[in-house]
């Protein structure tokens, strides 16, 4: 992944604002922990550019791409990770500084060439403030999209270059043990193509079952983004799924999804699709 000048300063600036704060010589004290151990950098389940680590096969009808209606696969690369608890030392009180990143490579998956379609970059510092089982996020974002070779040889169309950055808030409340909302919206600063619109809200809940069988332990949830930059289409990502095994460090989480609207991947982001998927995600 490539960062543009805009981007690059964008990093150096965040950390210039940070280095006073996580300086121990300045401030005459020690870190209050350094990669803490507790899940204190949340991300959003349903959301299909949350970074992540798994797969997904999917079969796409009414497509965004000039594939159109198939069989495809997604990989996923990612992770979201705190790096420095600045103050708290749990989720009570926590004021957690984090990084996150992530790939997701769309693959045609009817054909034997497997032809990579696009593939969709994250690269975020998002700070967390946790209120007991609140918390608000105010995030720094890069977000850009490639259009696979394959494709461009296959359909001799030409790459479109898409790239934004953005700075955003969300908040999610807890209600219960098991039900969750959130909400919240981005303002991109850096776009390109330079005509593409700034603003997106997103919002959604989440629901994931306080029992368990010691196997399995369902949950659900719905995310919907409505973006300026798409017209303002909703892009509505339902999910449903169980954590394998969900006493275990590691969970692994079985997923089924049905989103429909826009698409989530940058280089198609103005065409809308309807999208039915089975994957397997691991919570690292």
């Amino acid at each position: 992944m490539s960062l543009g000048r805009g981007s690059t300063a964008v990093v150096w600036m965040a950390a210039a604002a940070a280095f006073p704060i996580l300086s121990p010589t300045l401030h005459g004290q020690q870190l209050r922990s350094f990669l803490p151990q507790a899940p204190l950098a949340p991300t959003i389940r349903a959301d299909p550019r949350e970074p992540a680590m798994g797969g997904k096969l999917m079969w796409v009808a009414d497509g965004a791409t000039l594939f159109g209606t198939g069989l495809e696969g997604e990989a996923i690369l990612g992770a979201s990770v705190p790096l420095v608890l600045l103050s708290g030392e749990t989720t009570d009180r926590a004021v957690v500084l984090a990084l996150q990143g992530g790939v997701f490579g769309r693959f045609a998956m009817d054909n034997r060439k497997r032809d990579l379609i696009s593939s969709d970059w994250v690269f975020a510092m998002p700070l967390f403030v946790w209120r007991g089982e609140n918390w608000f996020r105010f995030r720094y974002r890069h977000f850009s999209s490639h259009l696979g070779d394959e494709y461009i040889k296959r359909f001799a169309t030409e790459r479109a270059n898409f790239t934004r950055d953005a700075i955003g808030f969300m908040a999610y409340r807890r209600v219960t043990r098991s039900l969750g909302f959130y909400g919240g919206g981005d303002v991109a600063f850096n776009v390109d193509p330079n005509d593409g619109k700034r603003l997106a809200l997103q919002g959604g809940v989440e629901f994931t079952q306080t029992t368990s069988t010691g196997v399995a332990q369902p949950y659900w949830g719905i995310d919907v983004l409505v973006d300026q930059d798409s017209s303002w289409k909703p892009r509505v990502n339902v999910q449903a799924g169980a954590k394998l095994f969900p006493q275990d460090r590691r969970r692994v989480r079985l997923v089924f999804e049905l989103l429909f609207g826009s698409s989530p991947q940058g280089e198609f982001h103005h065409s809308t699709e309807t999208v039915l998927s089975l994957g397997m995600m691991i919570e690292m």
